[in-house]
């Protein structure tokens, strides 16, 4: 059965941060437009977002009768019927399987999309309304001029530069490096990495972060102002009064990975919320995913979006259509792709460098074991957040930016995982013992013999946690749970609990407490400037996939970690000059879980900001979209043909690898290209 096709002056497809600026910014534009007219003849957009939306358990609901003010965001999804989950709670083994549960390889309705896309690139995304600001680490971090300098922004109107600002403001920034909102004491991972960090820069010069700048990252999350008893403005006031309208202030406890209870994060979702609920024209309809566009010119409305809808409860799958006057895509890089590669086989015309220019960013993920002398001494709670609060910028000898490197905390409720899997690392120079091996066997029977051959490594991890994944019967019992259905399968609910104890108790130690265990690491996010040369394309058999609504994956990409090794090995020498700043010594405890230096090959990285694949270029012959994220239309006679209100605005059009967390460089690029599309900057969000 499928729902009755609609029409609206435009749509977007995802919400994230493209789509969540471009939506507003339309949503302002229809809104005066719309003045003086009859409501049944107003222009509207309309948001597609393939995943629920998402609200803390701690909100309150109040019946309707009995409020005194506007509702809350639960209090309106409730009213109005919407799907909504509950963020992963309480710390402990409920929490887990409900983290566990809300993987859309579980359950359409999950927030976290894990893809394998090749051997060795594996990515995280997000699919919620709100997009990657749902579970992004919150640093908002301007690129180095360096990086965008040759892209073609700057190369015809404003240049990128001109767009951070307002881009910011939207954002919403603060450092956040004390222990609480109100007092001057840092963090101890904090003080711990800006210290090794300014040694580090007096003694080789590679760090390029200013005495003036400072380490402290600028983080999208709200926090009560350092001045608030004493020097502030009456603009600051204002300023904070209006930050807080919507959000509580940052409690520390680490899960902006994970979302956050309190809800002091400047997540999209509240934008849009707010704006629905101001009266713009705007709808959001969650839990449609975009699976084909069509276009027809002769038509008023030329573009045709396919969607399917999932029933929350069932997770069956309805279809449905709308058609539009002006769309944009923005579902992020691997959605936009994946979106396209179909449409494209289905009869849209789109440049041949559609796919290509796919980037990892140099995701890494870097460890440094401390020796038990120094983690007692420090004694640091890994566990207190939020999850980033320091950045330190490299160059090298040849390039003025080359990466950065960011402190990172892990959250009570996976910090026992995490640490299981760090203890069971090499490490220094650590080796199983044929005991210890018997012991693993026995703890993880899924890894077969083999084990007793070899020493245990994060590959051997996901071999564990890969052939749990694909045990029908356990991905059965994580979805009866987050269901609140009762497991069926007493054999899986078993296993599960069994796995929750090999994974999250550590034997040896069974009294330590999860910060304890993670106080023995310093963690360490790092993004690079690979050469940005993947290639993404569909996996054979996508079609029967497609029509039997398999939710695997479906897309393929071709990446070479032995031809971007440069860019990881330069991470590993920042890492290491860290570490001898935090310890003598350090650097022989600097491990790359995920990155095998001697066998790159052997290589496997975890990406949270994948770019690329519909790049900008100044013509359909090295770009997909212009400089103005303007899709091309192929035309022998005229190489800049765009296709007429066809946008697309995300990270999937930028040219090049970033080296630093995306989410600014792609709402600068949202504000370049909306600017263009409506004409105007007073139509921007604020």
């Amino acid at each position: 059965m499928s729902q009755e096709p609609s029409r609206y002056a435009a749509v977007v497809v995802g919400s994230g941060f493209g789509g969540t600026i471009s939506a507003l910014t339309l949503a302002n534009y229809f809104h005066a437009r719309n003045s003086g007219k009859p409501r049944q003849s107003w222009e509207y957009v309309c948001v597609l977002e393939r995943g629920q939306w998402w609200v803390s358990n701690e909100s309150p609901y109040v019946p309707q009768q009995a409020r005194t003010g506007p509702p809350n965001l639960r209090e309106y999804l409730q009213d109005n019927k919407q799907p909504f989950g509950y963020w992963a709670h309480p710390d402990g083994i409920e929490g887990l399987f409900q983290l566990a549960s809300m993987s859309k390889q579980v359950s359409r309705t999950g927030l976290y999309d894990y893809g394998i896309v090749s051997d060795n690139v594996h990515a995280i995304t997000a699919s919620g309304v709100g997009g990657g600001s749902l579970i992004y680490s919150n640093v908002t971090l301007r690129p180095p001029e360096s990086v965008y300098r040759d892209w073609p922004t700057e190369k015809e109107g404003r240049g990128l530069t001109d767009y951070f600002e307002p881009a910011e403001r939207f954002i919403g920034l603060n450092k956040i490096t004390t222990t609480a909102g109100l007092g001057n004491e840092k963090l101890l991972r904090s003080m711990l990495f800006q210290g090794a960090a300014r040694a580090a820069r007096e003694k080789h010069g590679h760090i390029i972060n200013t005495a003036e700048e400072g380490f402290d990252a600028e983080l999208s999350i709200t926090d009560v102002p350092g001045g608030l008893f004493g020097s502030l403005t009456k603009e600051e006031v204002d300023h904070y009064k209006e930050d807080t309208s919507e959000t509580n202030i940052c409690q520390r406890a680490g899960r902006c990975n994970l979302g956050c209870l309190p809800s002091s994060r400047h997540t999209f979702d509240k934008k849009l919320f707010q704006a629905m609920t101001a009266g713009k024209p705007l709808e959001v309809r969650a839990l449609s995913e975009a699976y084909l566009i069509e276009y027809d010119p002769r038509s008023e409305y030329p573009y045709t979006v396919r969607y399917k809808v999932t029933e929350g409860k069932s997770d069956s799958v309805v279809k449905a259509e709308m058609s539009c006057k002006m769309l944009i895509l923005a579902a992020g890089t691997l959605g936009t792709i994946e979106l396209l590669l179909k449409s494209s086989a289905k009869g849209l015309r789109l440049s041949r460098k559609l796919g290509e220019g796919f980037s990892t960013d140099g995701d890494l993920l870097g460890l440094m074991y401390l020796s038990t002398q120094k983690a007692k001494e420090l004694a640091l709670d890994n566990t207190l957040g939020p999850v980033i609060t320091s950045v330190a910028k490299f160059r090298t000898k040849d390039r003025e930016f080359a990466f950065v490197v960011e402190d990172t905390a892990i959250a009570v409720m996976v910090a026992n995982i995490f640490a299981t899997l760090f203890e069971l690392l090499p490490g220094a120079n650590r080796h199983l013992t044929l005991h210890e091996k018997l012991h693993l066997l026995r703890r993880y029977p899924l890894l077969g013999l083999g084990t007793l051959a070899s020493d245990i490594s994060i590959p051997m991890m996901q071999k564990i946690l890969t052939r749990v994944w694909n045990d029908k019967d356990l991905r059965q019992a994580f979805w009866q749970m987050a269901k609140g259905i009762a497991v069926t399968n007493r054999r899986s609910l078993e296993f599960a609990n069994l796995l929750y104890a090999s994974l999250v108790l550590d034997e040896a130690k069974p009294s330590d407490a999860p910060a304890e265990r993670i106080s023995r690491f310093l963690v360490l996010s790092c993004m690079g400037t690979d050469n940005a040369d993947g290639l993404v394309s569909l996996k054979p058999g996508w079609e029967r996939m497609e029509e039997t609504d398999d939710p695997g994956e479906k897309l393929s990409a071709q990446w070479s970690p032995e031809k971007n090794r440069r860019a990881f090995e330069e991470i590993t020498e920042g890492l290491k000059e860290l570490a001898e700043e935090i310890e003598p010594g350090g650097s022989s405890r600097i491990v790359t879980p995920t990155w095998n230096a001697q066998s790159p090959s052997q290589s496997s990285v975890f990406l949270l900001h994948p770019l690329g694949c519909c790049r900008m270029g100044e013509g359909v012959d090295d770009g997909v979209v212009n400089s103005h994220c303007q899709v091309f239309l192929p035309d022998d006679t005229n190489k800049k043909q765009v296709y007429p209100g066809f946008y697309i605005i995300d990270g999937s059009v930028i040219p090049s690898a970033l080296g630093v967390n995306s989410s600014l460089a792609i709402a600068a690029v949202a504000f370049r290209a909306i600017e263009q599309a409506v004409g105007e900057r007073k139509y921007w969000p604020s």
